[in-house]
């Protein structure tokens, strides 16, 4: 039989993206999987701009390839801004080189302009950029005007 794989508890890595962007990763357990690849269970990966804003995606696992650098967040995958943006989809991978972040499956969620429904999403230039894409469904968003407070 194989010797079981080793289990961390409360795991934590971090680094940095080629455009300075700070990530760190942290999670109940960590398991070595393959030499390359560590499974983490209740993940959360928090990413912090040089200019000190930040993005935080939290996800039911996380698969760690260390080889390629990408993360593969797994179910229940929320992530929320500084901006006041969040959204929930089922899966988003966090390429740890170019922070660059993408999915391809049905998000919903909130922003500033309101809510939205889309098949995907794409976070690039260092957070600068957030791009909602159509795919089989229909990209929706819900604009609420904002009420004048006397």
């Amino acid at each position: 039989s194989r010797p079981a794989s080793p289990v961390m508890q409360s795991p934590t890595y971090s680094g940095s993206g080629s455009s300075g962007q700070q990530y760190k990763i942290t999670g109940k357990t960590a398991t070595q999987q393959t030499p390359t690849l560590i499974v983490i269970d209740a993940v959360e990966a928090t990413m912090t701009k040089p200019d000190g804003s930040w993005r935080i995606l939290t996800a039911n696992k996380a698969e760690f390839q260390q080889d390629t650098r990408l993360i593969d967040l797994l179910g229940n995958v929320t992530a929320v801004d500084a901006q006041g943006t969040n959204f929930v989809t089922e899966h988003a991978t966090i390429d740890t080189t170019t922070s660059r972040i993408y999915g391809t499956k049905r998000i919903t969620g909130t922003g500033n302009m309101g809510k939205l429904v889309a098949s995907g999403f794409e976070i690039t230039d260092n957070g600068q950029h957030i791009r909602f894409t159509g795919g089989d469904a229909p990209l929706t968003l819900i604009i609420q005007r904002a009420t004048k407070t006397k």
